[in-house]
């Protein structure tokens, strides 16, 4: 039978290849890839174990191929410049002897740690911030416990109605940080599901208002006579979490909410007329683990907010106003129906710089949980393919800053766009980036795990999976 002509030849392979021959499991043949990676151009007629003294369990693939059939080892190598890289090594008897295939699992295994990083910090910092409540709580439980065992008196009446509000106050926080942790995780395994139907903006947010914390100190303006694509009762606690983190920083004063009609969404502005946020605090506001500058807490009620408002296709975001901040919660429109799109993967467009850099461990991020992935150096390099996610860094030169994501959105299909930001304060060439229609704009060192969930929202309103 001839070859496949679609399958590459073992010379054409872009990971390393070798075939093992008697005696002694010598190399007999191996591809250019293979040289480079056992750091010797021609390695006919040398043993693994020569090639790799280091490591004994190459040096065994020989005789457990021939004796079992098949194996397959994961293994550590360090190079030249003690840099570390991880590698599966497969080896299966094969005409002629056994054939050997070591492929690169570097940047999964880079990627891994990195979500398991982030894990084991943000389990830290919730940890952190439920402890606080629980102290207080026992706390004020301590001393009405001393105050019960005195002598009982008028004076002790406010003391004891004081506790007794503290300590419901505090429960009540427990309950809505154990809320947030439930809703974080569900999103993260994409547990979490929108059940999108048009809803008129105006019941919308008269219904979010009336459930909404500080309901007394909303104040809704006019409102448009249009409908959009969402799940209500998504949209109601994302505006909850907002409404108690405007009413936390701005303890008096009014909280107005406005409608604005921006293209095929319904943008609605909370704003609360308190002083900017601090660059670092605004970088990273919707962000699960805290960073310095962001002070104590993992401000977690605001990242479920915008996972909520994602999984119904919708943006959240926070930007400056004068001397004010507000909140911006993007709709998508309900005039037309969405698009079809066949079921499958989620395709991503990663614009990756040119040492790949933190954007090259995203794209490996996005392949260990099943999307299929294109990397290009550019947004339009590929501009005729079809993609669900782009996630680029606008301020390469290369990328087109803002300006680029124009044509992305143009599309009759415009996919979901996430931007990263260089470390440290947020740049104001990236301050509109949301606004121009980026679903987020995430700081660098990249929270990985916030990444995944915005991933895992936009392949629930994609379809995708």
């Amino acid at each position: 039978m001839a070859p496949d002509p679609r399958l590459p030849s073992l010379e054409e392979l872009s990971w390393p290849t070798c075939l093992l021959i008697a005696p002694e499991g010598r190399v007999g043949w191996h591809n250019e890839v293979f040289g480079v990676w056992a750091g010797r151009a021609d390695a006919h007629g040398a043993g693994l174990g020569e090639l790799f003294p280091g490591d004994p369990v190459v040096g065994r693939l020989w005789d457990e191929a021939r004796a079992f059939g098949a194996v397959e080892h994961h293994v550590e190598r360090r190079g030249p410049d003690g840099a570390a890289s991880f590698w599966s090594v497969r080896a299966r008897r094969a005409e002629g002897g056994v054939l050997v295939c070591a492929t690169d699992l570097t940047a999964f295994a880079e990627a891994a740690h990195a979500l398991h990083g982030v894990q084991r910090v943000f389990v830290a910092a919730a940890a952190h911030e439920l402890r606080a409540p629980l102290s207080a709580i026992k706390a004020w439980a301590s001393a009405l416990g001393a105050r019960r065992r005195a002598p009982h008196t008028v004076e002790d009446e406010p003391l004891l109605d004081d506790g007794l509000g503290a300590i419901a106050r505090q429960v009540d926080r427990m309950n809505e940080l154990l809320s947030d942790l439930l809703e974080a995780a569900r999103s993260d395994t994409g547990a979490l599901r929108a059940a999108r139907a048009p809803v008129p903006v105006a019941d919308l947010l008269e219904r979010a208002v009336d459930a909404a914390p500080s309901a007394g100190r909303v104040t809704l303006g006019p409102l448009p006579d249009a409908c959009v694509l969402v799940d209500s009762r998504h949209l109601e606690a994302a505006f909850a979490r907002i409404a108690a983190a405007v009413a936390k920083r701005q303890t008096e004063g009014p909280i107005t909410v406005t409608c604005e009609l921006e293209g095929a969404e319904v943008r609605v502005v909370v704003a609360d007329g308190g002083p900017a946020l601090a660059p670092a605090v605004e970088a990273d506001v919707f962000g699960r683990v805290p960073r310095p500058g962001r002070g104590r807490g993992v401000g977690l009620g605001l990242h479920v907010a915008q996972l909520l408002v994602a999984r119904s296709g919708g943006r959240l975001w926070r930007e400056r106003e004068g001397s004010g901040d507000r909140f911006v919660i993007a709709l998508p429109a309900a005039d037309a129906p969405p698009p079809e799109r066949a079921p499958g993967p989620l395709r991503a467009l990663v614009v990756l710089r040119e040492d790949g850099g933190l954007l090259g461990r995203a794209a490996s991020i996005l392949r260990l949980y099943g999307h299929q992935v294109v990397t290009a150096p550019s947004p339009a390099s590929i501009e005729a393919a079809a993609f669900d996610l782009v996630l680029v860094d606008l301020l390469r030169p290369s990328a087109g800053g803002i300006a680029a994501l124009a044509p992305l959105r143009a599309r009759p299909r415009p996919p979901v766009i996430l931007v990263t930001a260089p470390p440290g304060a947020r740049p104001d060439a990236l301050a509109g980036a949301e606004r121009a229609g980026a679903l987020a704009v995430l700081p660098e060192p990249i929270d990985w795990a916030h990444l995944l969930a915005l991933v895992q929202s936009t392949a629930a309103v994609c379809g995708a999976g």
